[in-house]
């Protein structure tokens, strides 16, 4: 093997491995993987694959919290986001941080700093912690909830319509229907019809 195609092989692996606890990398996860992926994958494949397998394997403290977000000193409902934004399918992370930044600054802000997927998507998008939330804001607030939507159809905080359609919008307005059905029914009308996208 060239020198080259060892330097592609060592950046790969590092591509994979970031932000992966070691305890990730062992036979099952291995055979999961394997099990998940098409006849040539590409890093991406086998990183998500792998995050998906770790999602569901991680450890977890007495109240089913990743053992790291459990020990956080956050509290419950920061604890909650946080396990959403690690639950969630590689394809609806955005959409998921999206939603964790308008919510709650101060687990947006964890992440930021203690998760490396978080920390790539909200570098890619240009967020930071300084900005993550407006204080007070909740679903009890129209205009949250409006914000919200437009985070899970795709567009930027400036308004801006995705270049591209988010590829599980539905998912991702179940999520928010979710949320605000429990803390503010009354700000439903607000969320377009699940059938309609």
């Amino acid at each position: 093997m060239d020198k080259e195609a060892i330097k592609r092989v060592d950046s790969g692996l590092a591509f994979i491995a970031s932000g992966i606890p070691d305890a990730a990398f062992n036979q099952e996860s291995a055979d999961y993987v394997l099990s998940h992926l098409q006849a040539e994958p590409s890093m991406s494949d086998i990183r998500a694959a792998l995050q998906a397998w770790w999602a569901d394997h991680a450890p977890e403290d007495a109240t089913g919290m990743p053992a790291d977000i459990g020990a956080s000193g956050l509290d419950m409902t920061e604890k909650l986001w946080c396990k959403q934004f690690r639950k969630a399918p590689a394809l609806e992370a955005t959409i998921v941080l999206g939603l964790v930044r308008r919510q709650s600054a101060t687990a947006f802000k964890w992440l930021y700093e203690n998760d490396v997927e978080a920390f790539r998507i909200a570098r890619k998008r240009s967020w930071t912690p300084d900005g993550a939330a407006d204080p007070g804001h909740d679903w009890l607030d129209p205009g949250a909830v409006e914000s919200s939507v437009r985070v899970c159809l795709g567009f930027d905080l400036d308004g801006n319509p995705p270049a591209e359609r988010p590829p599980d919008i539905r998912r991702a307005l179940e999520l928010l229907h979710g949320l605000v059905a429990r803390s503010a029914p009354q700000n439903l009308y607000l969320i377009p019809p699940l059938d309609s996208v």
